[in-house]
């Protein structure tokens, strides 16, 4: 029996965007053993569950505590564990242009190491110890960046079998639909939002204004008479205060499991967010997108999805040099961005008006 390691280190909305190659993987190996490994919990909840994987593991790689001693033999006994496991291939999820990255897929040991090259000199990433690397493209989406690590095992997918996966239970539909219930929305158009962002390496410079986001929910409750519900995880408590301090009609605010979000989330007429992981677990459940794109590049991360209206300033270029030529994640020169300007929010809110009647119309195609 073939065994294959998943590695992702990136982040959640990094392992939605490798569902496809993954599920290209288990349909060619169907019998093959998968286990998935994340540095946080998120970053293995898209998967967790289904039948993409045999298992799910969380390697606390966290670069605060990445040099904790108190940390050493928990980490260490995960890792004569996977030794033992004898895995036969492992694939390291885009971007993955870290040293540690690198470190780590050759400590677990599989006999064929799989991650990306990039243009920045190996012995600096310590890029040498995976033995098989493909040439990362700075003009591909991350989704097809993934599945050009199945080019080892000649694998050709499709662009229409590239769907994007999150796995739900039965569960997280039941509280969906009693959250609807208990605050009667039964029946009514919702429009979602997210609007915060991972604060690890200054992404919170990814993130439209908030002062525009709490006008924008204002409007669209007023106008479109549509309740607006804002998705907000545990580090994002003060956003969300803020938020309501600044709305005159104040929204509903969940904050939920990420697969209880991933089923409120398909209910959503049209889900509206920066450059985030629920953006595209949004695209993962099919719903339609109003994505806000400023600083990060729209060629790597955009919706992958046709029902999408993409919102960005074409003259001001992404400020993002990872994974290609950099090895840091950071967004750099933040405080001169001025790529959120001409995003205002009567151009958002036009985008919102066209995704809703791009649900309003497919709904009505599927009744016919």
């Amino acid at each position: 029996m073939i065994k294959f390691l998943i590695i992702s280190a990136s982040g959640m909305g990094c392992t939605i965007m490798f569902t496809p190659t993954l599920r290209a993987l288990r349909q060619k190996f169907p019998e093959a053993k998968i286990t998935f490994l994340g540095t946080t919990r998120s970053f293995v909840e898209p998967v967790a569950g289904s039948n993409l994987v045999d298992e799910v593991l969380v390697f606390d790689f966290a670069k605060t505590s990445l040099f904790n001693l108190g940390k050493l033999g928990p980490r260490l006994k995960m890792i004569r564990e996977l030794r033992r496991r004898r895995f036969d291939y492992s694939l390291t999820v885009f971007p993955s242009n870290k040293w540690f990255f690198n470190v780590f897929a050759w400590l677990a040991g599989a006999k064929k190491r799989l991650t990306h090259r990039y243009s920045t000199p190996a012995i600096k990433t310590l890029a040498g110890l995976q033995n098989v690397r493909i040439p990362a493209d700075p003009k591909l989406h991350d989704v097809d960046q993934n599945m050009n690590l199945l080019k080892p095992f000649d694998l050709k997918i499709p662009q229409a079998e590239r769907r994007l996966f999150f796995h739900t239970f039965p569960k997280n539909e039941i509280w969906a639909e009693d959250f609807c219930r208990r605050n009667s929305l039964v029946g009514k158009s919702i429009v979602g939002m997210h609007i915060g962002s991972s604060k690890d390496f200054s992404f919170a410079a990814k993130r439209w204004p908030l002062e525009r986001f709490a006008k924008l929910s204002d409007k669209i409750q007023h106008e479109l008479k549509m309740p607006v519900l804002v998705f907000a995880g545990p580090d994002e408590k003060d956003e969300v205060r803020e938020l309501l301090k600044l709305t005159r009609i104040k929204p509903l605010v969940v904050t939920e499991s990420l697969k209880n979000a991933a089923a409120l989330i398909k209910k959503c007429r049209c889900f509206i967010s920066s450059d985030t992981g629920l953006m595209h677990v949004a695209v993962a459940m099919d719903t339609p997108v109003v994505a806000i794109f400023g600083p990060t590049s729209i060629s790597r991360t955009r919706p992958y999805s046709k029902k999408t209206a993409l919102i960005f300033d074409p003259t001001y270029p992404a400020n993002w040099a990872y994974p290609f030529s950099a090895t840091s994640a950071k967004i750099k020169n933040q405080k001169k961005f001025r790529c959120w300007q001409n995003i205002t929010v009567d151009r958002v809110m036009t985008a919102v008006r066209k995704m809703i009647r791009m649900k309003h119309d497919l709904s009505d195609s599927t009744n016919q």
